[in-house]
This record gives C-alpha cells, sequence and structure tokens, in this order.
C-alpha cells in the first residue's frame, strides 16, 4: 500500500481539524440556546412564585399543568349542535329577457350539524401566567370553531327540501341544479353560524372550565387570597 505523501497527510489534517472545529461550534451553540432557553423559564417562573404558597415547588406545579395542557395541540372545549337553512333562487328568460319562464326556489333545510371548538395551545407557556396584586392571570387564545372537524348532517330523513318550480321551468334540472349547491354551501354556513357572537360566548365560558379543571394543581397551590383570573386574547 502507497504511503501518504507530506501534503496529503496536510489535507487529511487540516480536513479533520474542520471538522472537528464545525462539530464542537455546534455543540457550544446547542448549550448556549439551552442555557437561555432554561433562563428564560426560569424568569418567567420566578415572576409568579410570590403566587404560591411557600412549601410548594413553583416550576414543577407549573411545567407538570402546562404539559397537561399540551398533550394535544388542541384543547376541546365545546361542542354545539347548528341547524341551516338554505335557500337558492333561478330565474330564467328567452328572446332577450321578454319572455319570463318563472323563477324556480329550493329551501334546504339541514337540523344537527355539528361543530366543535377548540384552543390551539401550543402558544401557552410559562409567560402566559402573569402576578399582580393579589391575582394571578392567565391569557390563553381565545376559543375557534374548529374548521377541521365539521360534521354536516346526511341523514335523508332529517332532510327537508322544498321546491318551488317557475312556471316554465323543469323540476328534474333547475330543481336539482339548485339543491346541490344549496348542499354545496352547508358546511360553510354551519361555521358562519358557529362563529356567532352567542355560541362564541358560550365557548369562552365552557372554555373556562375546562382550563380550571387542568389548572387544578395550581389553584391548590396558590396563598389564601389569591385568585385565578383567564383571560381570552382574540
Amino acid at each position: 500500500m502507497k504511503a501518504l505523501s507530506r501534503t496529503s497527510w496536510w489535507i487529511l489534517f487540516a480536513g479533520l481539524t474542520l471538522i472537528l472545529g464545525i462539530g464542537l461550534t455546534w455543540l457550544i451553540l446547542v448549550r448556549k440556546t439551552a442555557d437561555i432557553t432554561s433562563q428564560v423559564v426560569d424568569s418567567g417562573i420566578a415572576s409568579i412564585a410570590g403566587a404560591f404558597r411557600p412549601e410548594i415547588s413553583v416550576s414543577t406545579t407549573v411545567m407538570t399543568t402546562l404539559g397537561e395542557i399540551h398533550k394535544n395541540s388542541k384543547l376541546v372545549v365545546m361542542t354545539a349542535t347548528i341547524d341551516v337553512s338554505i335557500t337558492q333562487e333561478s330565474r330564467k328568460t328567452i328572446l332577450w329577457d321578454l319572455l319570463d319562464l318563472g323563477t324556480t326556489t329550493v329551501s334546504v333545510d339541514l337540523p344537527g350539524n355539528k361543530v366543535q371548538y377548540v384552543i390551539l395551545v401550543d402558544s401557552i407557556n410559562q409567560n402566559s401566567f402573569e402576578y399582580e396584586g393579589n391575582q394571578l392571570k392567565l391569557t390563553v387564545p381565545a376559543p375557534v370553531a374548529d374548521e377541521e372537524i365539521v360534521e354536516v348532517q346526511n341523514d335523508p330523513r332529517q332532510i327537508r327540501v322544498r321546491t318551488e318550480t317557475g312556471w316554465a321551468r323543469l323540476k328534474s334540472r333547475s330543481g336539482e341544479q339548485l339543491r346541490q349547491q344549496a348542499l354545496a354551501e352547508v358546511r360553510s354556513r354551519v361555521l358562519e353560524q358557529a362563529r356567532a357572537e352567542p355560541l362564541m360566548l358560550a365557548a369562552e365560558s365552557r372554555a373556562e372550565s375546562e382550563l380550571r379543571k387542568l389548572l387544578s394543581r395550581i389553584l391548590e397551590g396558590l396563598r389564601p387570597g389569591v385568585t385565578l383570573e383567564i383571560k381570552f386574547k382574540r
């Protein structure tokens, strides 16, 4: 086997040195990032420590609670049943609008559609807490209607269709086309009604109840006289 020349040895040495230098730099950056993250966590915990009884391990209590909250990316807080009624109309004329063939109207009633409300919990962390006076405040995202989980009524026995056909129109054509258009709008109509103010307020009320269950460890560790307020960020 041919021995490596002096030049080849220097190239090999330089390459190994470069690889070692990159590796050490990466390890230093990882360590610094971990230290900064730890400092941020410690700072967030320290700012609310006064809300807890002296014997409570605030860091353990808060981080354990956050772990429970983050088990899923979404916290389901409420399911609502929404009835939808959609009306579609179609008017047809011929001979440059001189002859009106009538207007066909189709109304579709779909009761029992379901939508769930969720809180996206990824942004909830130790810095979501704030302690002021005798109040520990937790700010979380407001619940939203989950666009991924919308249950549209598909039982033919529950769906009601009313059709009024124009005097010179064919029900099998104009009526069926309008019915399909109406059914295609159901999902968007359900979400639209789900975002109405009364339902959003009801979802916030349910969300507060669900969050207080998950925050039971924190509630039990608070000093006497300290209360927890949950604020929703819209």
